[in-house]
């Protein structure tokens, strides 16, 4: 309107524009991910600041797709998803020095991951579609039985369009949602189907 509240966008420094996976803000520090399994992070109380020396990590050689804080370690501590691998960071600093010091701790580099939007967290534990079966993280990466529709999933599910996928939690009823685009539709056709998983039942079913 005629008297916006907003100021003018603060421009960043050194632009993560290598960074293009995405990014997840762990006060104080913002993390960018993208190509090369590159991994950078803010200075401390500043997210719009990535110069420095030691602001980045290489933790595969595969695009990060996915990442989230996860309990336990030395704050920060991130759970990042890359196309075949899932990869721990731990910040090993010690003292009080403001410079982080992030460590790389592989968990599986036999993992794929549908999209950047199909991870969800359930009660602290996390759950995703790969290319060819479904995933869940409680400490470990683990394949999640499903003998009742996987192959119907995979089958139908237009690869063409996986970044479309994503999921949601149904707390109320104990369930996570996956919705996906079939195969055979208009380009401009999105999400037609859903695979839900229902986590204290460990059940399935699906729905248009």
């Amino acid at each position: 309107n005629a008297n916006p509240a907003v100021g003018p966008a603060k421009d960043f420094t050194s632009p993560p524009e290598d960074t293009n996976g995405g990014m997840v803000f762990i006060n104080p520090y913002l993390f960018a991910y993208g190509n090369n399994g590159l991994v950078r992070w803010s200075k401390l109380n500043d997210p719009f600041d990535f110069s420095g020396e030691k602001t980045s990590i290489n933790i595969s050689t595969d695009k990060v797709i996915f990442g989230a804080k996860v309990r336990g370690g030395n704050s920060p501590t991130l759970l990042f998803w890359t196309l075949s691998s899932v990869i721990k960071l731990s910040n090993s600093a010690t003292g009080e020095s403001d410079e982080l010091k992030m460590t790389k701790d592989v968990i599986t580099s036999d993992s794929s991951i549908l999209s950047s939007r199909c991870v969800v967290e359930y009660d602290g534990v996390f759950y995703w579609p790969g290319t060819g079966r479904f995933f869940i993280y409680n400490g470990i990466v683990n394949p999640l039985e499903n003998n009742i529709n996987r192959n119907y999933f995979f089958d139908n599910i237009d690869m063409n369009k996986r970044q479309l996928v994503f999921g949601v939690k149904n707390v109320a009823k104990d369930e996570i949602w996956w919705f996906y685009p079939e195969k055979g539709l208009d380009a401009e056709v999105g999400c037609t189907h859903a695979i839900i998983y229902n986590v204290i039942e460990n059940s399935w079913y699906d729905t248009s």
